[in-house]
């Protein structure tokens, strides 16, 4: 079955990632993010919301929404059609997770930000659950189902632990003098010594 439950949310109270969605703080957040729905398909638009500053971070969030675009525009009640797809990607969008995670990971090191660990078990948790759930959808979940979990879990990770260290990154970063900012050699070494 799909387990769809949050370890104890950064709020300190057990719930779903749908209801999570609907707290009044995590719409605040979210406020900018379109949604599009007609029958049973759900289009994210990117959105300012998502974006950390760091380039190559935010294309892969890019992706992440584009993948889970693509799987929403896959939902045709067609089971067989459906479950074709989902062979043929589900091992991609791994791989995919799998490298936009580790490039978070290994900016979070080189940065010594210190909410490393927590957001290491997140990303474990989640490979681990994305492979579960894929199995139990081969078994008993719609392809809509899937699809709705993990777009559920990417909205409320990127919202609310990679808002951490997006944080984190603008705290650290040099401004440049076009008003973008970068995290430069300098910054890396400043924020080790701290």
């Amino acid at each position: 079955m799909l387990n769809k439950t949050m370890n104890k949310a950064p709020h300190g109270y057990d719930t779903t990632a749908a209801d999570f969605l609907q707290m009044p703080e995590i719409k605040d957040i979210l406020g900018n993010v379109e949604y599009i729905e007609s029958s049973r398909q759900e289009v994210i638009k990117w959105s300012p919301t998502f974006s950390c500053g760091v380039k190559l971070v935010d294309e892969q969030h890019k992706g992440l929404i584009d993948l889970i675009n693509d799987m929403f525009n896959h939902v045709s009640g067609d089971e067989d059609a459906e479950r074709e797809y989902f062979t043929r990607i589900i091992q991609d969008a791994k791989k995919y997770v799998e490298i936009h995670f580790q490039t978070e990971e290994k900016l979070m090191l080189l940065t010594n930000f210190g909410g490393y660990p927590e957001h290491k078990k997140a990303h474990d948790a989640f490979i681990i659950n994305l492979v579960q759930n894929s199995m139990h959808y081969v078994k008993r979940l719609t392809f809509f189902g899937f699809a709705k979990y993990l777009k559920e879990w990417v909205l409320t990770h990127v919202a609310c632990m990679d808002k951490e260290y997006f944080k984190y990154f603008m705290q650290i970063a040099t401004r440049k003098a076009d008003g973008s900012l970068s995290i430069t050699r300098e910054d890396l070494l400043n924020a080790k010594r701290q």
